[in-house]
C-alpha cells in the first residue's frame, strides 16, 4: 500500500516538473501568451527564422505582413545606345543595345524602360545619343524615366577581335563600374551579347547598392527640408491635380494628398479651391498618371509619372515647374500604382517647394 502512494507521488511530481519546464520554454520563445495563443505563436517565431512569409495580425487597425529576410529588390534600368569603333562593325552597336535589351529582360529583378519612353524623353529633352556622358544628363533621364540604373557602351574592332564594354550607372550618384567581354570578329554576336548580359546582371546584385543612392526616409527628409526653409512666413497654396490610373478608376487622390500633407508638415497653410476668406498665393497644379508596367510571377510592377507647375497667382506666371517619375512593385496593381504615385509626387514636392519659397522671399 504504502509502495503505491509513493509511485503516485512521485508520477505527480514528475509530470508537474514536466509542465513547468514547456511552460518556462513558450514563455521564452514568445514571451507571455494570451487566450492560449503560445503555441501559435511559437510556430510563428519557427516560421520567422526559417524565412517563410508570416501574418504578425493587426496593429493599429493595419493588417501587418512580413516578409522574408531574403526580399528580392527590384532595378528599373534603361539600356542606352552602344557606341561602334571599327572600320567593320556597321549598325553593330544598335544590335548590341537591342540584344543587351532582350537578354536582361528575362531577369526577374530588372525593370528595363520601355524604349519608345526612352526616345521620348531624349527628344522632349533634347539629350544627347551618345552614351550620355554628362552627369547632369544622367540626372534628369533618371528623373523623366524612373530609372534608377543606366547601361551604354562601346563595341570596339581591335585587330580581328571584338570587344563588347558595358557601363553600368547610377542616375542619382552618377558612379559607375564597367564590364567587358571579348571575342574574334567571326564570333556569334549574340553569344558575346549574353554572356556580357549575365556580367551586367552579376554587377547589378553585387555593386548595386553602391551605384544606388541610399533611400530617403521622408521623416528625415522633411525635417531637413524644414530646418532649411527656416521660421518665417510661408505663403499659402493652393494645390490641385488630376490623376488617373491608366483602364482603372481612381478612387482618391494620391498625388494631391502627399503634396499637402508634405505643405503642412513643412509650415504651409494649403487653402482650398474657391475659398474666399484666404485666397491662395501660390498654385499648384498639374497631372499624374499610373499605368502597369510588367508582371513576374505574381508581382507587378506600375509606372507613375507626375507633372507639376507652380504658378504666383499675384503675378500670372510660372514661377517653378517640373516631373517625376517612379516605379513600384508590389503583389497588388491599385497599390502599386498609389505608391508609385506617392513616391513621385514627394520626390518632385520637396525639388520645387524651395524655388516657391526662394521666389517669395
Amino acid at each position: 500500500m504504502l509502495q503505491c502512494i509513493l509511485r503516485s507521488v512521485l508520477s505527480f511530481i514528475c509530470l508537474a516538473l514536466i509542465c513547468n519546464f514547456n511552460v518556462a520554454v513558450g514563455q521564452s520563445a514568445v514571451g507571455t501568451s494570451v487566450d492560449g495563443s503560445a503555441t501559435e505563436a511559437a510556430i510563428a517565431v519557427q516560421q520567422e527564422i526559417a524565412g517563410e512569409k508570416i501574418l504578425d495580425g493587426v496593429q493599429n487597425g493595419n493588417t501587418i505582413a512580413r516578409s522574408e529576410s531574403t526580399k528580392p529588390v527590384y532595378r528599373t534600368v534603361a539600356i542606352l545606345p552602344f557606341q561602334q569603333k571599327g572600320e567593320n562593325l556597321a549598325a553593330t552597336g544598335k544590335q548590341v543595345a537591342d540584344l543587351l535589351f532582350a537578354n536582361l529582360a528575362a531577369s526577374p529583378q530588372l525593370i528595363l524602360v520601355d524604349r519608345g519612353d526612352l526616345d521620348k524623353v531624349f527628344q522632349e529633352q533634347k539629350l544627347s545619343l551618345t552614351g550620355l556622358v554628362n552627369p547632369q544628363e544622367q540626372v534628369i533621364l533618371g528623373q523623366f524615366t524612373g530609372a534608377k540604373l543606366l547601361v551604354t557602351g562601346s563595341v570596339l574592332e581591335i585587330n580581328e577581335s571584338i570587344h563588347l564594354v558595358a557601363k553600368v550607372i547610377g542616375t542619382e550618384t552618377t558612379r559607375v563600374t564597367v564590364v567587358s567581354v571579348s571575342g574574334k570578329m567571326s564570333d556569334d554576336l549574340s553569344k558575346l551579347t549574353k554572356s556580357l548580359a549575365h556580367k551586367v546582371i552579376e554587377q547589378i546584385d553585387t555593386r548595386g547598392d553602391d551605384l544606388l543612392a541610399k533611400p530617403v526616409n521622408k521623416i528625415d527628409a522633411l525635417a531637413a527640408l524644414k530646418q532649411k526653409l527656416g521660421d518665417g512666413p510661408k505663403p499659402t497654396i493652393e494645390v490641385t491635380v488630376q490623376e488617373q490610373h491608366i483602364s482603372a478608376l481612381v478612387i482618391d487622390p494620391a498625388v494631391e494628398t502627399e503634396l499637402i500633407s508634405t505643405l503642412l508638415a513643412l509650415g504651409f497653410e494649403v487653402v482650398g479651391s474657391g475659398e474666399t476668406e484666404n485666397e491662395p498665393e501660390f498654385l499648384i497644379e498639374g497631372e499624374a498618371f499610373s499605368e502597369f508596367a510588367t508582371r513576374t510571377q505574381d508581382l507587378v510592377s506600375v509606372r507613375a509619372r507626375v507633372e507639376l507647375k507652380v504658378t504666383d497667382l499675384k503675378a500670372s506666371k510660372v514661377v517653378a515647374a517640373g516631373q517625376q517619375t517612379e516605379t513600384v512593385v508590389d503583389l497588388s496593381e491599385n497599390i502599386a500604382g498609389k505608391t508609385a504615385l506617392q513616391n513621385a509626387a514627394f520626390d518632385l514636392g520637396i525639388r520645387l517647394i524651395p524655388e516657391l519659397l526662394e521666389i517669395d522671399q
